[in-house]
């Protein structure tokens, strides 16, 4: 302690850290874990989950840990947090981890024509933390290269696309493809004629599809405005 006194006397920075681990077993539902105090970068006082009683490391760090093992009410609440809070808050968030779905996104390579850019949209991805990149050869490209914002779909998921320049010679003559990084997954994509055409014949069914609703919903609004005039 005096020590840490004559530092603080001296106004001189001092660094004070607290690291707290636990390793959750889900079948017996318990934690291995431990606490740790340092003091400019060495151990000063650690803290044994299992007896519940803080160890001191230093001759100065002895007065204090001997005040927290005398202290009923603060071995009481670390005991609570390492035995039932903390397993218990590890258990619940495991479970509510395995319940989420995994959404794999749906992605397109879509070209209006042989001298427009290829573009790689991503789409109905679950979260807007999604990476994008072009490759040639399994390098990665940054010419010719337009990578547009994360956007939301408007039901939750989200989109993104990334565009790339180049000749339908050059990519027929190379390896180029899209890598999308969502999460733990990753997709390639390769430019080819068949995706291309995959591509479009999707989305245009998408579009006729979305024609076809617009169409009865516009269909009925008519005959309700009829029934209600006449």
């Amino acid at each position: 302690m005096s020590i840490m006194k004559q530092n603080v006397i001296k106004l001189d920075v001092q660094t004070f850290q607290w690291i707290s681990h636990c390793v959750y077993d889900d079948q017996k539902g318990v934690c291995e874990g431990y606490e740790k105090y340092g003091y400019n970068g060495e151990d000063f006082i650690s803290l044994d989950v299992k007896q519940v009683s803080y160890i001191p490391h230093t001759a100065d760090a002895a007065p204090i840990a001997d005040i927290w093992n005398k202290r009923r009410d603060r071995i009481g609440l670390v005991k609570h947090y390492f035995t039932k809070e903390l397993p218990d808050y590890l258990r619940r968030y495991i479970i509510f981890t395995h319940n989420i779905p995994t959404i794999f996104p749906d992605v397109y390579l879509l070209q209006k024509n042989s001298s427009s850019p290829v573009v790689c949209l991503a789409t109905g991805v679950n979260s807007s933390a999604v990476t994008m990149t072009w490759r040639k050869n399994e390098q990665d490209l940054h010419e010719d290269v337009d990578e547009g914002e994360t956007v939301p779909n408007g039901d939750g998921t989200f989109q993104k696309r990334i565009s790339l320049k180049v000749e339908t010679e050059e990519w027929k003559e190379n390896h180029y493809h899209c890598v999308v990084q969502h999460e733990k997954m990753m997709i390639i994509k390769s430019i080819t004629e068949d995706a291309i055409k995959h591509s479009k014949i999707i989305l245009t069914c998408f579009y006729m599809l979305l024609f076809v609703g617009l169409f009865k919903l516009l269909s009925l609004y008519v005959l309700l405005c009829f029934s209600v005039s006449s």
